[in-house]
């Protein structure tokens, strides 16, 4: 139960993560 919750939260870290250097990607193409 401990693995699904770290793996879930290491999933929305990383989601997070790449977003904002999809964003920061963005803005350095502007």
């Amino acid at each position: 139960m401990i693995q699904v919750i770290f793996i879930d939260l290491l999933e929305m870290i990383y989601i997070d993560y790449d977003r904002n250097d999809s964003y920061r990607y963005d803005q350095d193409d502007t």
